[in-house]
């Protein structure tokens, strides 16, 4: 393993650690829920959009806290739970975070009468992507549920394919990134990524001493991890656990690995060695 100097260290502090990369995903992801750029004489309008069909929806649950009748408010916003399916323009599962998430738009049928802030409430909501705009979303479905039910209004998305990674093993870091396959193993070769810097890495001491991008070979697959899908010049997530024996020599194998979208840009440079 290749870890940075004390110099790189202090330059790469600056990014949040990838091993929370995906988790931590700002519930922004949605492009425009912040910003709304003015529409372009060839965009399509927002009624033109939802006469289509959404590319996605997502059910959850949250409490009102505001409504489009409010003084203060044009919009329905609702503090929702995590959802850990979201995906995002591309396809890729990135999930949503919980937030106060603003609705600028109800579907037809759906009626907030009786619905006041504070409310707790079951909910969907589409999710369109038209090509050459940005994103609109509307509230598709809405009902109160009862006020003691208990959610996760300040929890973290965790995608589906981190769930089902294993137990971190007793001593153990783990490590989330992102690169591109180098190799395959085979008989002569280990499985190579070339990963994105990891500014949280800790060293056996436990120092956070950061580790560089690099083509990084790991000679080893926790048990059940599949390669299927998986060949060199693809990009790809995945968790690897590091622990140290008694005389600091590491161990450090894939627990997880998946392929993302094509085009996704990585924070690497192969071919600059």
């Amino acid at each position: 393993m290749h870890t940075n100097s004390r110099h790189h260290k202090r330059r790469a502090a600056s990014r949040p650690a990838l091993l929370f990369s995906i988790a931590m995903l700002p519930a922004l992801v949605l492009a425009s829920c912040s910003e709304q750029p003015g529409r372009s004489a060839d965009r399509p309008t927002a009624e033109a959009v939802f006469a289509g069909e959404p590319d996605a929806v997502y059910a959850t649950r949250g409490r009102v806290q505001a409504l489009p009748t409010d003084p203060d408010s044009d919009k329905l916003v609702i503090l929702h739970e995590p959802i850990d399916e979201f995906r995002d323009r591309s396809g890729e599962e990135v999930g949503m975070n919980a937030h106060a998430m603003e609705f600028p738009a109800i579907a037809p049928g759906v009626s907030l009468d009786g619905v006041f802030p504070g409310d707790a409430v079951r909910f969907s909501f589409e999710v369109f992507w038209p090509e050459g705009g940005p994103p609109l979303w509307r509230v598709s479905e809405l009902a109160k549920i009862s006020p003691a039910t208990p959610m996760l209004l300040d929890g973290v998305a965790r995608p589906r394919w981190l769930a089902r990674l294993p137990e971190i093993r007793e001593g153990a870091t783990r490590y989330i990134t992102r690169g591109q396959v180098v190799t395959l193993p085979d008989a002569r070769n280990d499985l190579v990524i070339f990963h994105e810097p990891i500014p949280g890495f800790r060293d056996a001491s436990g120092e956070e001493v950061g580790m560089e991008a690099h083509a990084m070979p790991f000679p080893s697959l926790a048990p059940g991890v599949s390669l299927q899908g998986i060949e060199p010049g693809i990009a790809v997530e995945f968790a690897f656990d590091v622990s140290y024996d008694s005389e600091g020599a590491p161990s450090y194998p894939v627990v997880g690995i998946r392929r993302l979208v094509p085009g996704v840009e990585l924070q690497i440079d192969p071919g600059g060695g």
